[in-house]
């Protein structure tokens, strides 16, 4: 039938560079719209730039 099987699907943190990127907005939206569940779809508002100026921590790559 076309449609994606999403009943194992993981949960999915989204987040951008800052509170101004529409980016993780519209993914989140184009994944509603495939079916994906929304209980599953976690949405850091603040982005990065929120994030480090709150002093939270982060990892850089080795």
């Amino acid at each position: 039938d076309g449609k994606w099987d999403f009943s194992k699907a993981k949960t999915l943190v989204m987040f951008c560079n800052g509170m101004w990127c529409g980016q993780s907005p519209r993914n989140i939206h184009s994944l509603l719209k495939l079916g994906y569940p929304a209980e599953k779809l976690k949405w850091y508002r603040g982005g990065m730039q929120t994030w480090n100026v709150l002093g939270l921590s982060t990892v850089k790559p080795k």
